[in-house]
């Protein structure tokens, strides 16, 4: 059954947690998952980790890495993220390690896998996500997001009930990012239990 007090965070990988910078300026961790070479800011991704350790808020994967399911796992583990981000969106079409791939009905034809599209993958996904957990919050990290064919919905920006941020690609989220999100994170009740005695 949802929780109506629920803040969901939902992530991207690729330009959010995994940066493209080539020459980055702070320490970055490194790991190889599966045949991808991946980085990210320790102190950034141990504040995302402190916020959804938090009661009530989850974490949910919103990522193309969906598609090799095994593939996530072994990024969980690598990022010490595993039991912290326990939902994950449906996905287009799935690979089985043996090769095969599962195609997703709930998926239509008209599905894009461009983010400049108003049929864009993720916005469905999103969608579907909400309708199953149905969280009085959500916060989520994109750099994909914020194009005009996207709708009011999923404009940038923060309001009580949601925070959409497109980090930079390159450097993926920053300090800077993470203390906008837990502030608020950290700003009242949602606004669900809002009134009430």
């Amino acid at each position: 059954m949802p929780e109506p007090d629920l803040t969901l965070i939902a992530l991207d990988v690729d330009g959010v947690l995994n940066s493209f910078t080539k020459k980055p300026r702070t320490p970055h961790a490194k790991a190889l998952v599966g045949r991808w070479n991946i980085q990210w800011q320790q102190a950034v991704l141990d504040r995302l980790k402190a916020l959804l350790a938090l009661p009530n808020v989850e974490g949910a994967w919103v990522t193309t890495w969906l598609e090799e399911p095994w593939l996530l796992d072994e990024l969980e583990q690598a990022l010490g993220l595993e039991g912290l981000v326990p939902h994950r969106a449906d996905h287009p079409a799935v690979q089985t390690r043996s090769g095969h791939t599962i195609i997703n009905d709930v998926f239509d034809e008209y599905i894009s896998f461009y983010p400049e599209t108003r049929h864009w993958w993720k916005l469905r996904a999103m969608e579907l996500l909400i309708d199953r957990l149905r969280p009085a919050r959500l916060a989520w990290l994109d750099d994909d997001l914020g194009s005009d064919l996207h709708g009011d919905s999923w404009r940038l920006g923060i309001t009580p009930e949601r925070f959409l941020l497109r980090p930079h690609a390159v450097s993926g989220l920053l300090p800077g990012d993470m203390s906008q999100l837990e502030h608020w994170v950290s700003i009242g009740d949602p606004p669900a239990r809002r009134g009430t005695a």
